[in-house]
């Protein structure tokens, strides 16, 4: 995959060329000679700085030039939010709720989704088990244990059910798109209904504005 830092300096050598672009196509269609008041000031209200030909402010477009590489980045590097909430179903799996726990005890060591991934592939939760598995993904092993071992992840557990609950959740997994609820195992075909319905939406929305 592409790094981060080369799409950013992806993003800057575009910018550059962007405004180079516009610096050239602005000489080419200036009048020969300006007039008196564009000479003297420009668009925004400040002083012109150089040449009659070149008359913008730099700091302009720094600025836009700063929040061109963001949203890019934003767009492209990170095109969607992901917000995962834990809801073990202690009733119908007992050992839901150590192993919800333990996959927070890995994302102190920077961890999470390689020891999600690792729960939903083992064959048993079992606390010994849980412990195997971050020495299998080169855990601290004794800083996990302390950490599963002292339970204090419960509370952030309990609130995240309780705000499933309180959403209406009742199974896992639960998926929202734009605040429309998806429970249990969706198609992809239900996904793309629904995730298009919402483009749709936002896109009506836009058209009204």
């Amino acid at each position: 995959m592409f790094p981060v830092v080369g799409y950013i300096l992806l993003f800057v050598a575009v910018g550059a060329a962007f405004i180079l672009v516009n610096l050239l196509v602005g000489k080419l269609i200036r009048p020969v000679r300006p007039h008196q008041e564009k000479e003297t000031i420009y668009e925004c209200g400040e002083p012109t700085i150089g040449s009659a030909w070149v008359q913008f402010d730099l700091r302009f477009y720094i600025v836009a030039l700063f929040y061109l590489v963001f949203d890019v980045e934003v767009a492209l590097i990170y095109p969607w939010a992901v917000v995962f909430r834990d809801f073990p179903l202690r009733n119908i799996h007992p050992q839901a709720q150590k192993a919800a726990e333990a996959a927070q005890c890995a994302a102190e060591q920077k961890k999470f989704w390689p020891y999600h991934d690792k729960l939903f592939t083992a064959a048993s939760l079992q606390i010994d088990d849980l412990k195997k598995y971050a020495h299998e993904l080169e855990l601290n092993v004794e800083q996990f244990a302390a950490c599963l071992d002292s339970n204090k992840y419960v509370g952030g557990i309990d609130a995240d059910m309780q705000a499933g609950q309180n959403a209406g959740v009742n199974a896992t997994p639960t998926f929202f798109v734009n605040g429309y609820p998806l429970s249990g195992a969706a198609s992809y075909e239900r996904f793309k209904e629904v995730v298009d319905a919402a483009l749709e939406q936002a896109q009506s929305a836009q058209r009204t504005n």
